[in-house]
C-alpha cells in the first residue's frame, strides 16, 4: 500500500502545475476537437462548442450525431476558428448573416439524421433568440416527421377512445 502511494504521489504533479505532455486526460475532461471554438449560440445547454467530450449533452443533440467527431468541423480562416454547423447554428463563423450564400447550414437528410431522433427528441421550437437554421429541404424534412408524428400520435389517440 505504501508503495502505491508513493508512486501515485511521484505521478501527480504538484498543485498549480502543468500535468506532463503524455499524461492521459481522463475521459469527461478532453477535448474532441483541439483548437479554438465559439460557434454555437446553445453553448453549455449543446454542449457543442466547445466540443467537450463531456455529458450529458442534449440527447437530441447526442442521438442525430450532431458536431459529434472532428471531422464535423470545417476551418475558417476569416476567423481563425474551427465551426460545426447544427440545426440552430450556420458556419463560417466569420458571416454575420446566416442568409449570406457563402454559410453552410445544417443539413439534417445529409447527416442521417433518424426520423425517431426528429420526432421523438428534437424540440419542436428553440427558445429566443435561437430558431432553426437548416437547408430549405432539412426544414421541409424535419417539418414533415413532425406532422407525421402529430398525425401517428392522432390516430393512436383515437383508436384508444372509445366512441
Amino acid at each position: 500500500a505504501a508503495a502505491l502511494a508513493r508512486s501515485a504521489a511521484a505521478a501527480t504533479p504538484p498543485a498549480g502545475a502543468a500535468p506532463p505532455a503524455n499524461a492521459p486526460i481522463p475521459p469527461g475532461l478532453r477535448w474532441l476537437v483541439r483548437g479554438q471554438f465559439d460557434s454555437n449560440p446553445c453553448r453549455s445547454t449543446c454542449m457543442l462548442n466547445p466540443v467537450y467530450d463531456l455529458l450529458p449533452r442534449m440527447e437530441w443533440v447526442r442521438a442525430s450525431g450532431i458536431c459529434q467527431s472532428p471531422s464535423d468541423f470545417a476551418y475558417d480562416e476569416a476567423s481563425d476558428s474551427l465551426c460545426c454547423p447544427s440545426p440552430n447554428y450556420c458556419c463560417p463563423n466569420s458571416l454575420a448573416s446566416c442568409a449570406h450564400p457563402d454559410a453552410v447550414l445544417f443539413d439534417a437528410i445529409s447527416a442521417n439524421v433518424s426520423r425517431d431522433a426528429i420526432a421523438q427528441l428534437w424540440p419542436l421550437t428553440q427558445g429566443r433568440p435561437r430558431r432553426w437554421l437548416m437547408t430549405p429541404r432539412s426544414m421541409r424534412y424535419v417539418a414533415g416527421v413532425w406532422r407525421q408524428a402529430a398525425a401517428d400520435a392522432e390516430g393512436a389517440a383515437r383508436v384508444r377512445t372509445p366512441s
